[in-house]
């Protein structure tokens, strides 16, 4: 009877043990839902773009992550002769985080609302971003490179 209690004992504190870990395991959870999104577009034989996974909580952006990885040129090399000096590179790489970053907290809605322009793209006469808190001063054309993909990601909402 003595060991059947404590089988009976062991089996109880395993269970109550998985539980606890099950329950545990629950809070690590990001919450809300995640999407990819891309946009890009051929210059100057390159093949610019960005890739994002978006996640969104209600109607609210709780993060927004670069996974272009290889799959694009997401900032061009130095090019003096178009104005895009070591500097521009480096603020871009500086600057790409905290521009990630921005984005969360806007509403689903004020970004799908968002426009943005690049200059030889899809007939765009200059670059221009609406959300001046979405753009990396001097790095627009990445800026708005960002911000098509996260509404392509935010398209896919149902």
């Amino acid at each position: 009877m003595k060991k059947l209690f404590k089988a009976f004992l062991l089996v109880a504190v395993v269970a109550c043990c998985a539980v606890a870990v099950a329950f545990a395991g629950c809070g690590d959870k990001t919450s809300g839902t995640t999407y990819e999104g891309e946009y890009h577009y051929n210059s100057h034989n390159n093949e610019y773009g960005f890739v994002v996974k978006v996640t969104v909580d209600g109607d609210k952006i709780t993060k927004v992550e670069n996974i272009t990885g290889d799959k694009y040129v997401s900032c061009s090399a130095v090019n003096e002769n178009l104005d895009w000096t070591q500097a521009k590179v480096d603020n871009w790489n500086n600057n790409l985080n905290a521009l990630l970053k921005a984005y969360e907290g806007k509403t689903v809605a004020e970004i799908k609302a968002a426009t943005g322009s690049i200059k030889g793209v899809e007939d765009a006469t200059e670059n221009k971003l609406s959300d001046s808190a979405l753009v990396i001063t001097d790095a627009t054309q990445g800026s708005v490179r960002v911000l098509k993909a996260v509404q392509n990601a935010l398209s896919k909402i149902a």
